[in-house]
């Protein structure tokens, strides 16, 4: 049985290219993927194969020429689903993060966040240190009921206890602590929330998800201060009203 790494949301954001090269996953590098499903990171959806991997090391795939001739045949007789622009925008991707070295500001972002997050969460409680992020790098988790205070749209999974924070790898300012906290509720995050309500209104449209649980939004009820919005459904909605603009 092959593996399989799902790295859609993980890859180049987890402090290392992959986050199945990271050595709490594989140690001694003997226990690699067959296979990788990539997406979000990297701009693109697929599948790489690695024929070094677990199982695939097996199948007398150890020669260029054949691993090439394998390579040949699948083309031939699968359909492509990467269009050639998108191909060349997710090259462009990995060519920047090659470059910039994402995979290391990936681990500077993500503990700046972290020393944001545990900041606010301790001047709650003076005195009182406790660990309340989860994830690797630039992935970030913290609880369900903290994300609230922030007023900000983060993913979520259904009747799960934590939220997930995926900041963009490209800003200078998310390497800084107190930075973050100016951009997202300070002195910062007003006015740049006010401009994206400006844009917004003027392009016809509106925050697309509910920043309680997720899903989509669909009523007109979304904070022009804040810009955030709520799905309508009776709880979200209740917690929505009784949110502190910014």
């Amino acid at each position: 049985m092959c593996l399989l790494v799902d790295e859609a949301m993980t890859a180049i954001r987890c402090g290392a290219p992959l986050v199945s090269k990271r050595p709490e996953y594989f140690e001694d590098g003997s226990n690699q993927p067959d296979m990788i499903a990539f997406g979000k990171g990297m701009g693109v959806s697929g599948v790489a194969i690695n024929y070094d991997g677990l199982m695939m090391r097996h199948m007398a795939y150890h020669k260029e020429e054949q691993i090439r001739l394998s390579i040949s045949f699948w083309r031939a007789m699968v359909t492509r689903p990467i269009g050639v622009p998108v191909l060349i925008g997710a090259l462009g991707t990995l060519n920047v993060a090659i470059a910039e070295d994402w995979p290391t500001r990936s681990e500077q972002i993500g503990k700046a966040f972290r020393d944001f997050i545990t900041r606010c969460a301790n001047n709650d409680t003076p005195g009182r240190e406790k660990e309340i992020c989860r994830g690797l790098g630039a992935f970030i988790a913290i609880p369900r009921e903290m994300n609230k205070r922030f007023n900000v749209m983060a993913a979520f999974r259904r009747q799960g206890a934590w939220a997930r924070w995926i900041p963009k790898l490209n800003m200078a300012a998310a390497v800084d602590s107190e930075a973050i906290e100016r951009y997202l509720i300070g002195s910062e995050a007003k006015l740049l929330r006010q401009k994206m309500t400006e844009e917004a209104e003027h392009l016809g449209t509106k925050p697309l998800w509910c920043c309680i649980c997720g899903f989509d939004q669909t009523k007109d009820d979304w904070c022009r201060t804040c810009f955030i919005a709520n799905c309508g459904t009776e709880s979200c909605a209740k917690i929505f009203g009784s949110h502190k603009c910014l």
